[in-house]
């Protein structure tokens, strides 16, 4: 007997979900998710880790808790990662958003914003920026000039002591100052071989500018990143508010073959 067309339609939509957890969940860990809260909105996303004590939930948003300090440079940045470690494996798009405190964005290393892939933990030395990383950073200037920059950069695994390697110091429109206490978007794409990192300042629906590495693998290489240590993370200073992180693992195009050719052979299965 023919199963019926309802019914096949339904058995794809069943095997596509089933394949679509086997891809995420054998051949890569790394898990997709579109809220960084929990289901009920007191606590952070399972998918997420937070070092004790760092950040507290605000409505819907996560801040730093007021107890411990805005910034303080012996150890004062903390980083909430995801649980997987292995984002280096797979394709995703990552997306991040932040909103500066208007009233207090003068201090400038309280206003500074992380989001990258990496260990997810921080330089001993070096203001505690992150360790073994490649990383977007948004620079609140403590100076006259009046302004916020954005930059790409990268510390290795022994770096705990130097100051960062600078990506986009020569890359066209990473060096323009936006205003202080513009919220702010962040998009990371790993595509193959290549990451890009992409800045919308002031969440106008256009990036400002896109940075693109060619050679990942290699540069994972390079900082000691592997599949115990390739995390996404993101944290700043006292004076943010960090609103939300989507995450969307991509299935390899084998894999969404598998998935059209499984559900297609369910519909016409006879028995």
């Amino acid at each position: 007997m023919s199963i019926s067309l309802r019914t096949g339609v339904a058995c794809l939509v069943w095997a596509t979900a089933v394949l679509l957890n086997v891809s995420a969940g054998s051949a890569m860990a790394a898990v997709s998710f579109d809220n960084f809260l929990n289901g009920t909105g007191d606590g952070l996303n399972p998918a997420l880790r937070e070092p004790s004590g760092t950040y507290i939930i605000d409505q819907s948003s996560l801040r730093r808790d007021p107890g411990f300090g805005q910034y303080n440079a012996d150890g004062g940045r903390r980083y909430v990662s995801t649980v997987d470690t292995d984002f280096n494996t797979c394709d995703f798009v990552a997306t991040f958003t932040y909103t500066p405190d208007p009233g207090n964005v003068g201090n400038g290393a309280a206003s500074h914003v992380f989001f990258g892939i990496g260990s997810g933990e921080q330089a001993t030395g070096y203001f505690s920026e992150p360790l073994t990383a490649l990383y977007f950073c948004v620079k609140s200037f403590q100076t006259t000039d009046n302004g916020t920059t954005g930059l790409v950069a990268y510390r290795p695994a022994n770096g705990n002591d130097a100051s960062p390697n600078l990506l986009t110091q020569d890359a066209p429109g990473w060096n323009t100052l936006v205003p202080r206490g513009m919220a702010g978007l962040v998009q990371l794409v790993k595509t193959g071989d290549s990451i890009t990192f992409s800045w919308d300042a002031d969440r106008s629906g256009t990036f400002d500018c896109s940075y693109t590495i060619d050679n990942f693998s290699t540069m994972c290489l390079d900082l000691g990143l592997d599949t115990t240590t390739s995390r996404l993370f993101f944290g700043g200073g006292g004076n943010i508010t960090f609103d939300s992180l989507t995450v969307q693992v991509i299935p390899e195009p084998a894999t969404m073959t598998l998935l059209v050719l499984g559900g297609l052979a369910m519909i016409r299965r006879r028995f």
